[in-house]
């Protein structure tokens, strides 16, 4: 422990030394020969005897901030003796995450006098600014001297920044290592105590996020929003339109949750993703017993970049709770496959977890199925060792196991039910039930005469349609008019791509929508899929008698396939990967967006998040959540690299086990074959999210962010962890793997 103590005092003295560098960095002081106003209006600045004076009306200068960007504080250095008069010096400020440049009176600060031996000193506290226009006193009737310029910054990518924090943080972990391995290593309150500890520290920093809530977006977070209130005055999800069972009801849940809580929105959902870490450490407990490697697993998850990055959780958007659910999801599953040949009491648990997580990441996002390879993969290792084991509880177990099964059908179930009830529709959402993805295949099918990649039904197929169709037709109006017009400009004009005079994938189905609800389609959901099986039978019929060119039939939203699609997707995930494993979008800086008071005070009532919607300066927080990033950013390669070679490690020494190739004991083959399968389950899961947005990036819409990235990245950190853990095991303690 003294040796520990010791290396912790070492990087104490690193992290003040790089203090004492990022110091330096952020204040820069320029003598006054060297400072320089570009543009300069009605003044004159001589850098030779430093002298600075007033010859018109409005006299203002630029100065020249060098990398100081972006600018927290200014302080000028005169000599001589303030001028006497009802003018001031103004430094003028615009916000550096905001584009170009517009200066009015809202954005003037004032300098505040200091009086110093032979001159006096002026200092303007800005607000993380990308210009300071020095504004000199209307009256100044003499010129004054400037004897130097102390520009301090809010600069984030510092090196000596990142690596001051990396220094604090390994001073901090090392100790904590040193100890849970020490005399309390089996003292799971300790373990506990410490972990608590870290997620009080995740809460702290969650406190600094803001919100950016885009009111205008009525099929993103004005929806859930809306559906959220609706429930909290037991309406469900609202009055029925083509919205409303578009997506899945969780988020809108827990929204109504975080509503009735009173708690503020990011804290909330910063504290469900720490005890979703809290659950998949712990359940990987029985292949984890090291305190140490838990400890270490917990962190990196903890403090995963994206759960504080304005990228991913910067809106009301279900990617604020999506990697919770999966890792929730995941901890259920692991936790029964590791425990499955052991008592039914050590299963109830993991059993319940699984079957609440499941259905509630199924629900939440429309693409869960990427999810599916490490589910299913998990179940299967789960019911091999629940069959294996022959005692008199084998039936318990295996129904143990099997419950999250019924569960998730159950849930299903239930959410018809509901639906059908308030709405007259026997479906859970309507892009996965009914007769709507069947219409949306049924077009798809048709064989465009031109391969356009982003358009999923292009306006020449949609006119051979409509002589096919009767019950198609009935869009037309809508489809050849306003309706189509909106959703065309919408995806060519104001978010970029596409082509002029199609509607782009992604958009498609919402112009769908909008076109049969101009023509009265969507009165209730009985109606609306009544109409789409009356489209989707009609098409068919047309295409399968040759009166429509077209290829097999299809139902759902996976859009036509394409060889030359297969570039343009090579470099998309390429970009995927990026996203998710070394955070190439990560930013604290919140979009920008208008909202009504209205709609403000609809998201503060719902969030709480009422005094943190919209930008603000920079606090430590935010410097040190940049920090976060950074490291994770720049560690993330070797990471990766060291992390494959152990992944590859771990499943050649299970398959040699497996196959009986060298030592080929079946309790050594039982203790590589699961922790192969947890690697082989994130990895092929993490890998299935990133091709599905790549696919959906070069044929819908632009879609390598974090909103649609962030779950699978929990997933790819995990593996950065257990797959070295494992393989050390494999080569260096073989009577581990026996234990």
């Amino acid at each position: 422990m003294k040796k520990v103590l010791g290396l912790a005092a070492v990087f104490l003295m690193l992290a003040g030394g790089f203090a004492w560098l990022r110091g330096r960095e952020l204040g820069r002081e320029i003598p006054g020969a060297a400072v320089r106003f570009s543009p300069a209006h009605s003044l004159t600045w001589d850098p030779a005897t430093r002298l600075i004076a007033r010859t018109g009306e409005d006299p203002y200068g630029f100065l020249e901030l060098g990398n100081q960007i972006p600018l927290r504080e200014v302080t000028i250095e005169f000599g001589g003796t303030p001028p006497i008069g009802r003018s001031n010096f103004y430094v003028y400020q615009y916000p550096a995450y905001l584009d170009g440049v517009f200066l009015n009176d809202s954005y003037a600060v004032l300098g505040r006098i200091e009086p110093t031996p032979g001159g006096f000193r002026i200092r303007w506290a800005l607000a993380d600014s990308k210009v300071a226009r020095l504004d000199l006193p209307d009256d100044l009737d003499h010129a004054v001297e400037i004897r130097s310029v102390t520009l301090v910054s809010s600069r984030f990518g510092s090196w000596a920044g990142t690596a001051l924090w990396l220094c604090l943080v390994a001073a901090v972990v090392g100790p904590l290592w040193a100890f849970l391995r020490g005399p309390f290593h089996r003292h799971a309150t300790v373990e506990a105590a410490v972990f608590t500890a870290l997620i009080a520290a995740k809460l702290v920093v969650a406190s600094d996020l803001r919100l950016m809530p885009i009111g205008s977006a009525v099929h993103d977070d004005a929806l859930f929003v809306s559906q959220a209130d609706s429930l909290m005055h037991g309406k469900w999800l609202g009055v029925f339109n083509g919205r409303t069972l578009s997506k899945g009801p969780v988020y809108s849940l827990f929204l109504a949750g975080v509503g009735f809580s009173g708690a503020p929105l990011q804290r909330v959902q910063a504290g469900l993703h720490a005890l979703a870490c809290a659950a998949l450490v712990l359940a990987l407990r029985p292949r984890l017993p090291a305190a140490g490697a838990r400890l270490v697993l917990f962190i990196v998850l903890l403090f995963d970049p994206h759960t504080v990055s304005a990228e991913a959780v910067g809106r009301v958007l279900r990617s604020g709770i999506q990697p919770a659910l999966a890792l929730f999801s995941l901890a259920g599953v692991i936790g029964l496959a590791l425990r499955a040949a052991g008592p039914p009491r050590r299963l109830a648990g993991w059993s319940l977890l699984a079957g609440l997580a499941i259905p509630a990441f199924w629900f939440s996002r429309e693409e869960g199925i990427w999810l599916v390879p490490a589910l299913g993969l998990m179940g299967i290792v789960a019911v091999t060792a629940a069959v294996r084991h022959h005692d008199a509880a084998r039936g318990l177990r295996l129904a143990l196991v099997a419950l999250p099964c019924a569960m998730f059908f159950g849930s299903g179930w239930i959410l018809r039910a509901v639906n059908a009830h308030y709405y007259g529709a026997w479906m859970t959402v309507d892009v996965k039930d009914g007769a709507f993805p069947a219409a949306y295949g049924a077009l798809v099918r048709i064989t465009p005469e031109t391969f356009l990649p982003s358009v999923p039904v292009s306006h020449e197929t949609q006119l051979r349609a409509y002589a096919a169709s009767p019950a198609f037709a009935e869009l037309r109006p809508h489809l050849e008019g306003p309706t189509g017009k909106f959703w065309g400009t919408l995806g060519t004009e104001a978010v970029g791509g596409g082509v002029p005079g199609e509607i782009r994938g992604g958009w498609y189905q919402w112009a769908l929508r909008d076109a049969a609800a101009g023509a009265g389609r969507y009165r209730d959901a009985a109606v609306a899929n009544a109409y789409w099986k009356r489209v989707a039978d009609e098409i068919n019929a047309a295409c399968d008698q040759g009166r429509l060119a077209a290829g097999n039939r299809r139902t759902g939203f996976m859009p036509r396939w394409d060889r030359s699609l297969l570039p343009p997707l090579r470099r998309s995930l390429g970009e995927a990967a990026a996203v998710a494993i070394r955070f190439s979008d990560f930013t604290t800086e919140v979009i920008t967006a208008e909202n009504t008071k209205e709609q403000l005070a609809a998201f503060g009532r719902i969030t709480h998040e009422s005094r943190a919607i919209g930008w603000a300066p920079a606090t430590p927080l935010t410097r040190f959540r940049t920090h976060l990033g950074n490291i994770y950013r720049w560690s993330s390669i070797p990471a990766a690299i060291i992390a494959g070679g152990s992944l590859l490690v771990v499943l050649l020494a299970a398959a040699r086990s497996a196959l009986g190739i060298g030592n080929s004991k079946s309790g050594i083959r039982n203790s590589l074959l699961p922790p192969a399968a947890i690697l082989l389950a994130m990895a092929g899961s993490a890998a299935a999210l990133m091709v599905i947005v790549a696919l959906v990036d070069v044929t819908s819409f632009s879609a390598v962010h974090a909103i649609y990235l962030a779950p699978a990245t929990p997933l790819v950190l995990a593996i950065c962890v257990l797959a070295p853990v494992w393989a050390f095991e494999v080569w260096v303690s073989p009577a581990a793997r026996k234990a």
